[in-house]
Order: C-alpha cells, then structure tokens, then sequence
C-alpha cells in the first residue's frame, strides 16, 4: 500500500468526525491536501451567534451523536497504550491507530466538560485538535512509519492533571530504536485516564 493511499484511509474519517458527517468510502476520496507548515488553521466556516449560550453550543455539538458512558478502545495502562500505538504506526495499521484516540463523541460526554478547552466553544475546540491531530500523524508517519521502529520505553509528567473523573498525563516522551539508533521525541499530545481506560487525547506532536 503506498503511503498516498494509506493516509487516505487514515485521515478520512477523521476529517468527516471532525465535521460531523459521514466519511466518502476510501476508494472515492482524494487523501487531504498537504497541512500547512505555518499560520494558525483556518476557523469553520459560518456564522457565529455571539448570543449563544455554551450549553446550547454543546448541546448542538453533541447532536447525532451517541453518549458514551466511557471511554471504548484505547488500552487499560498507559504502557500498553502508547505501545499499542508505537506498533500502530510501525505497521501501518489505521484500524489500530484510529482506535487509541478520542472519538468525538468522547470529547463532546467525557473530556471537553471537564477540560480547560471548555472556554472555547466545543466544534472550534474539536476543530482545532483534530487540524493538529492531523498534522502530527501525518509527520510521525513520515519520519518513523516502517523504518522497524521499536518501543522502548516512556515517561510523562509525574503527576496528571485531574479534571472532573479524568485523570490527563501530559508531555509524555516516547523512547524508540531503529535499527542502532535510538531516539526520545513527544509522539502524541496528551493522555487521558478514565474509569481504568486509557487513550490518546490527539496525535499532536513535535514533529
């Protein structure tokens, strides 16, 4: 599978979260065009009702979608989640890496209430992660996807960020080998713990 074709299957679906709607089947899309390297993303288009009230913005947000009573997928330790994903993106495998990372739906019931993003209404706080979450898989991908990458170890911050029943690991440095070289670099934005489970904030990276 060429990398062309595999970021199609990625970034897809993605994007249709990210927008509310349903996904074009992978044969019919075109992958998204290259992220810019610089400037802020561009801000969804429409108008803003500046009266609006952050609970009808996030009762709008949330409509269509179902309400999680926890996280689903992801992994149940923080070293088998970012090992899951180290492997993910070593295969090239978009099911696994789809599946490390907050849904919408998750982000709109159990982390966005919560979380300091609140400030910012919940389809621009969305928005805004997933034109990162994009660009930071796009880059890891391209700089380790296939190169025989191998988990090693990690470490975040000692001590999460509690919000509400999450529990948010940040700065979370993964340590990786290819071939002789051996390499420490931030792979992924943050980590959220909830009930037991655990999965990937975003992709965000420093890449």
């Amino acid at each position: 599978m060429t990398m062309r074709r595999f970021l199609a299957l990625l970034l897809v679906p993605l994007f249709a979260s990210a927008c509310g709607g349903d996904a074009p089947s992978a044969d019919a899309a075109e992958p998204s065009p290259p992220v810019a390297e610089a400037g802020p993303p561009a801000v969804p288009a429409g108008p803003v009702d500046s009266s609006m009230t952050p609970g009808e913005a996030l009762r709008r947000f949330r409509e269509g979608l179902p309400e999680p009573r926890a996280l689903s997928g992801g992994a149940r330790s923080r070293e088998a989640l970012v090992r899951r994903f180290v492997e993910a993106v070593e295969a090239h495998d978009t099911a696994a890496i789809r599946s490390v990372v907050m849904s919408r739906a998750e982000f709109a019931y159990l982390y966005y209430p919560t979380s300091p993003v609140a400030k910012m209404r919940p389809d621009l706080a969305w928005f805004l992660s997933q034109q990162n979450s994009e660009k930071g898989i796009v880059r890891l991908l391209r700089r380790a996807g296939g190169t025989g990458m191998r988990y090693v170890r990690h470490a975040c911050e000692p001590t999460p960020r509690q919000e509400g029943e999450n529990r948010v690991w940040e700065k979370c440095l993964v340590t990786f080998t290819q071939g002789a070289d051996t390499t420490t670099i931030r792979m992924f934005g943050s980590v959220i713990e909830r009930g037991g489970a655990f999965k990937l904030v975003s992709y965000a990276n420093d890449l």
